[in-house]
Protein backbone atom coordinates (compact mmCIF):
# COMPACT_ATOMS: atom_id res chain seq x y z
CA UNK A 1 0.00 0.00 0.00
CA UNK A 2 1.38 3.39 -0.95
CA UNK A 3 1.05 6.54 1.06
CA UNK A 4 0.39 9.58 -1.10
CA UNK A 5 0.83 12.88 0.73
CA UNK A 6 -0.41 16.22 -0.51
CA UNK A 7 0.58 18.70 2.16
CA UNK A 8 0.78 22.42 1.59
CA UNK A 9 3.21 23.73 4.21
CA UNK A 10 2.57 27.36 3.31
CA UNK A 11 -1.03 26.85 4.40
CA UNK A 12 -1.03 24.22 7.16
CA UNK A 13 -0.12 25.25 10.68
CA UNK A 14 -0.70 23.06 13.74
CA UNK A 15 -1.06 26.25 15.79
CA UNK A 16 -4.02 27.28 13.63
CA UNK A 17 -5.70 23.86 13.67
CA UNK A 18 -8.54 25.17 15.81
CA UNK A 19 -9.66 27.00 12.67
CA UNK A 20 -9.55 23.85 10.51
CA UNK A 21 -12.03 21.13 9.66
CA UNK A 22 -10.56 17.60 9.60
CA UNK A 23 -12.29 15.06 7.35
CA UNK A 24 -11.29 11.40 7.61
CA UNK A 25 -12.61 8.58 5.46
CA UNK A 26 -11.79 5.13 6.77
CA UNK A 27 -11.59 1.92 4.75
CA UNK A 28 -10.95 -1.70 5.72
CA UNK A 29 -7.16 -1.28 6.04
CA UNK A 30 -6.43 2.36 5.20
CA UNK A 31 -7.76 5.89 5.47
CA UNK A 32 -7.73 9.18 3.59
CA UNK A 33 -8.04 12.65 5.04
CA UNK A 34 -8.57 16.26 4.01
CA UNK A 35 -7.95 19.34 6.12
CA UNK A 36 -9.90 22.44 5.10
CA UNK A 37 -10.23 26.01 6.24
CA UNK A 38 -13.41 27.64 5.01
CA UNK A 39 -13.22 26.99 1.22
CA UNK A 40 -9.51 26.16 1.05
CA UNK A 41 -7.88 22.71 1.03
CA UNK A 42 -4.98 22.83 3.49
CA UNK A 43 -3.74 19.23 3.38
CA UNK A 44 -4.73 15.89 1.91
CA UNK A 45 -3.51 12.31 2.21
CA UNK A 46 -4.78 9.04 0.76
CA UNK A 47 -4.16 5.29 1.05
CA UNK A 48 -2.57 5.67 4.48
CA UNK A 49 -2.25 2.49 6.59
CA UNK A 50 -4.54 2.42 9.62
CA UNK A 51 -1.48 1.86 11.80
CA UNK A 52 -0.59 5.52 11.23
CA UNK A 53 -3.51 6.45 13.48
CA UNK A 54 -2.12 4.60 16.49
CA UNK A 55 1.50 5.66 15.91
CA UNK A 56 1.60 8.72 13.65
CA UNK A 57 4.87 9.19 11.79
CA UNK A 58 4.43 10.69 8.33
CA UNK A 59 1.41 12.74 9.42
CA UNK A 60 2.26 13.34 13.07
CA UNK A 61 1.73 17.11 12.94
CA UNK A 62 -1.68 16.71 11.35
CA UNK A 63 -3.02 13.71 13.27
CA UNK A 64 -2.05 15.15 16.65
CA UNK A 65 -3.44 18.63 15.97
CA UNK A 66 -6.41 20.01 17.88
CA UNK A 67 -8.95 20.70 15.13
CA UNK A 68 -12.03 22.85 15.42
CA UNK A 69 -14.11 19.89 14.24
CA UNK A 70 -13.47 16.40 12.94
CA UNK A 71 -15.78 14.22 10.85
CA UNK A 72 -14.96 10.52 10.52
CA UNK A 73 -16.57 8.42 7.80
CA UNK A 74 -16.71 4.75 8.80
CA UNK A 75 -16.77 1.78 6.42
CA UNK A 76 -19.55 -0.80 6.53
CA UNK A 77 -19.14 -4.55 6.29
CA UNK A 78 -22.87 -4.71 5.58
CA UNK A 79 -25.80 -2.31 5.81
CA UNK A 80 -29.51 -1.88 5.27
CA UNK A 81 -31.68 1.18 4.65
CA UNK A 82 -34.94 1.75 6.50
CA UNK A 83 -37.47 4.44 5.46
CA UNK A 84 -37.74 6.91 8.31
CA UNK A 85 -41.48 6.51 8.59
CA UNK A 86 -40.91 2.81 9.33
CA UNK A 87 -37.87 3.25 11.53
CA UNK A 88 -38.11 2.83 15.26
CA UNK A 89 -35.03 3.05 17.44
CA UNK A 90 -36.18 0.10 19.51
CA UNK A 91 -36.07 -1.96 16.34
CA UNK A 92 -32.36 -1.49 15.63
CA UNK A 93 -31.34 -4.74 17.29
CA UNK A 94 -34.10 -6.57 15.45
CA UNK A 95 -32.87 -5.27 12.10
CA UNK A 96 -29.24 -5.91 13.08
CA UNK A 97 -30.03 -9.63 13.38
CA UNK A 98 -30.37 -9.76 9.61
CA UNK A 99 -26.88 -8.30 9.22
CA UNK A 100 -25.41 -11.40 10.87
CA UNK A 101 -23.43 -9.33 13.36
CA UNK A 102 -20.40 -11.13 14.80
CA UNK A 103 -18.90 -10.61 18.24
CA UNK A 104 -15.98 -8.76 16.61
CA UNK A 105 -18.27 -6.21 14.93
CA UNK A 106 -20.22 -3.15 16.09
CA UNK A 107 -23.57 -1.84 14.86
CA UNK A 108 -24.42 1.80 14.13
CA UNK A 109 -27.72 3.44 13.31
CA UNK A 110 -27.73 6.93 11.80
CA UNK A 111 -29.74 9.11 9.40
CA UNK A 112 -28.51 8.66 5.83
CA UNK A 113 -30.64 11.41 4.31
CA UNK A 114 -33.98 13.08 4.99
CA UNK A 115 -35.91 9.95 4.03
CA UNK A 116 -33.81 7.00 5.22
CA UNK A 117 -32.02 5.60 8.23
CA UNK A 118 -28.97 3.40 7.67
CA UNK A 119 -28.11 0.54 10.00
CA UNK A 120 -24.63 -0.85 9.38
CA UNK A 121 -21.96 -2.97 10.96
CA UNK A 122 -18.25 -2.22 11.10
CA UNK A 123 -15.25 -4.41 11.84
CA UNK A 124 -14.09 -4.11 15.45
CA UNK A 125 -10.39 -3.99 14.53
CA UNK A 126 -11.06 -1.01 12.28
CA UNK A 127 -12.92 0.74 15.10
CA UNK A 128 -10.04 0.03 17.48
CA UNK A 129 -7.58 1.63 15.06
CA UNK A 130 -9.83 4.65 14.56
CA UNK A 131 -10.51 5.08 18.27
CA UNK A 132 -6.78 5.17 18.97
CA UNK A 133 -6.66 8.68 17.49
CA UNK A 134 -10.16 9.87 16.63
CA UNK A 135 -13.45 10.29 18.46
CA UNK A 136 -16.10 7.85 17.28
CA UNK A 137 -18.73 10.29 18.52
CA UNK A 138 -17.89 12.36 15.44
CA UNK A 139 -18.41 9.43 13.06
CA UNK A 140 -20.93 8.99 10.27
CA UNK A 141 -21.52 6.36 7.62
CA UNK A 142 -18.56 6.70 5.24
CA UNK A 143 -20.54 7.48 2.06
CA UNK A 144 -23.10 9.75 3.66
CA UNK A 145 -21.40 12.93 2.46
CA UNK A 146 -21.06 11.61 -1.10
CA UNK A 147 -24.73 10.64 -1.20
CA UNK A 148 -25.78 14.03 0.17
CA UNK A 149 -23.57 15.88 -2.29
CA UNK A 150 -25.04 14.02 -5.28
CA UNK A 151 -28.58 14.61 -4.02
CA UNK A 152 -27.96 18.36 -3.73
CA UNK A 153 -26.64 18.64 -7.29
CA UNK A 154 -29.85 17.90 -9.15
CA UNK A 155 -29.41 14.23 -10.13
CA UNK A 156 -31.27 13.37 -13.35
CA UNK A 157 -33.33 10.23 -13.90
CA UNK A 158 -30.94 8.98 -16.61
CA UNK A 159 -27.81 9.17 -14.44
CA UNK A 160 -26.31 6.44 -12.26
CA UNK A 161 -23.52 7.54 -9.92
CA UNK A 162 -20.52 5.34 -9.14
CA UNK A 163 -17.85 5.67 -6.48
CA UNK A 164 -15.06 3.19 -7.27
CA UNK A 165 -12.35 2.61 -4.68
CA UNK A 166 -9.93 -0.33 -4.64
CA UNK A 167 -12.16 -3.43 -4.88
CA UNK A 168 -15.49 -1.75 -4.12
CA UNK A 169 -18.10 0.04 -6.17
CA UNK A 170 -20.88 2.13 -4.63
CA UNK A 171 -23.87 2.51 -6.95
CA UNK A 172 -26.34 5.36 -6.43
CA UNK A 173 -29.49 6.35 -8.31
CA UNK A 174 -32.13 9.03 -7.79
CA UNK A 175 -35.56 9.13 -9.40
CA UNK A 176 -37.26 12.51 -9.41
CA UNK A 177 -34.51 13.56 -6.98
CA UNK A 178 -35.51 10.93 -4.43
CA UNK A 179 -33.12 8.14 -3.48
CA UNK A 180 -34.27 5.08 -5.40
CA UNK A 181 -31.23 2.76 -5.26
CA UNK A 182 -28.03 2.52 -3.26
CA UNK A 183 -25.77 -0.45 -2.75
CA UNK A 184 -22.13 -1.44 -2.47
CA UNK A 185 -20.41 -4.46 -4.02
CA UNK A 186 -17.02 -6.11 -3.67
CA UNK A 187 -15.42 -6.65 -7.08
CA UNK A 188 -12.38 -8.84 -7.69
CA UNK A 189 -12.04 -7.98 -11.37
CA UNK A 190 -13.40 -5.81 -14.19
CA UNK A 191 -15.97 -8.41 -15.24
CA UNK A 192 -17.54 -8.36 -11.79
CA UNK A 193 -17.56 -4.57 -11.89
CA UNK A 194 -19.52 -4.66 -15.16
CA UNK A 195 -21.83 -7.36 -13.80
CA UNK A 196 -22.88 -5.47 -10.65
CA UNK A 197 -23.36 -2.19 -12.49
CA UNK A 198 -25.30 -3.93 -15.24
CA UNK A 199 -27.49 -5.75 -12.72
CA UNK A 200 -28.34 -2.48 -10.99
CA UNK A 201 -29.18 -0.81 -14.29
CA UNK A 202 -31.39 -3.75 -15.25
CA UNK A 203 -33.16 -3.61 -11.87
CA UNK A 204 -33.81 0.09 -12.42
CA UNK A 205 -35.21 -0.70 -15.89
CA UNK A 206 -32.71 1.59 -17.58
CA UNK A 207 -30.91 1.02 -20.89
CA UNK A 208 -27.15 0.40 -21.08
CA UNK A 209 -26.98 2.62 -24.17
CA UNK A 210 -28.93 5.52 -22.72
CA UNK A 211 -27.88 5.55 -19.06
CA UNK A 212 -25.13 8.00 -18.11
CA UNK A 213 -22.55 6.73 -15.64
CA UNK A 214 -21.10 9.55 -13.54
CA UNK A 215 -17.95 8.20 -11.90
CA UNK A 216 -15.54 9.26 -9.18
CA UNK A 217 -12.98 7.25 -7.25
CA UNK A 218 -9.34 6.26 -6.93
CA UNK A 219 -8.50 6.03 -10.65
CA UNK A 220 -6.22 8.57 -12.32
CA UNK A 221 -8.33 9.51 -15.35
CA UNK A 222 -10.52 8.16 -18.16
CA UNK A 223 -7.57 6.05 -19.39
CA UNK A 224 -7.78 3.81 -16.33
CA UNK A 225 -8.29 0.20 -17.48
CA UNK A 226 -11.51 -0.12 -15.47
CA UNK A 227 -13.03 2.96 -17.11
CA UNK A 228 -12.00 1.81 -20.59
CA UNK A 229 -13.52 -1.63 -19.96
CA UNK A 230 -16.77 -0.15 -18.65
CA UNK A 231 -17.09 2.01 -21.76
CA UNK A 232 -17.37 -1.15 -23.89
CA UNK A 233 -20.70 -1.88 -22.19
CA UNK A 234 -21.88 1.58 -21.16
CA UNK A 235 -20.99 4.13 -23.85
CA UNK A 236 -22.00 7.22 -21.88
CA UNK A 237 -19.43 7.69 -19.11
CA UNK A 238 -18.43 10.94 -17.48
CA UNK A 239 -15.86 11.60 -14.77
CA UNK A 240 -17.45 13.48 -11.87
CA UNK A 241 -15.34 16.61 -11.46
CA UNK A 242 -17.78 18.40 -9.20
CA UNK A 243 -16.79 19.02 -5.62
CA UNK A 244 -18.13 20.75 -2.53
CA UNK A 245 -17.49 24.48 -2.57
CA UNK A 246 -13.76 24.02 -2.05
CA UNK A 247 -10.68 25.48 -3.75
CA UNK A 248 -8.34 22.67 -4.82
CA UNK A 249 -4.78 22.75 -6.17
CA UNK A 250 -4.55 21.99 -9.90
CA UNK A 251 -2.36 18.92 -9.36
CA UNK A 252 -5.06 17.01 -7.44
CA UNK A 253 -7.76 15.24 -9.51
CA UNK A 254 -11.10 16.42 -8.12
CA UNK A 255 -12.79 13.05 -8.61
CA UNK A 256 -10.32 11.37 -6.24
CA UNK A 257 -11.24 13.67 -3.36
CA UNK A 258 -15.00 13.80 -3.69
CA UNK A 259 -16.03 11.10 -1.23
CA UNK A 260 -13.77 12.47 1.52
CA UNK A 261 -14.29 16.22 0.93
CA UNK A 262 -18.06 15.65 0.75
CA UNK A 263 -17.90 14.65 4.42
CA UNK A 264 -17.78 18.40 5.06
CA UNK A 265 -21.52 18.35 4.43
CA UNK A 266 -21.89 16.23 7.59
CA UNK A 267 -20.04 18.73 9.79
CA UNK A 268 -23.03 20.82 10.83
Amino acid sequence: MTTTPYIFPDNFSAEKANNYLMLVQVFADSFSFAVTEQKQLIAFGKNIPLSELAKPEVYRDILTANFQKTVVGLPAVAFTLIPKELFKFNGVLEVARFLDVKSTEAVFSQPLNEDNEIIYKTNGEVLKAVNARLNLQSSVYGQRGWIQFISENYPDNDKVYLNIYQNQVHILYFENRKLRFYNCFETDNKDELVYFIGSAIQELKLSNDQVKLIINGDFEDENDSRIIYLSQFFPQIKINNLSPDLKLPNEIPVHQLLSVTALSLCAS
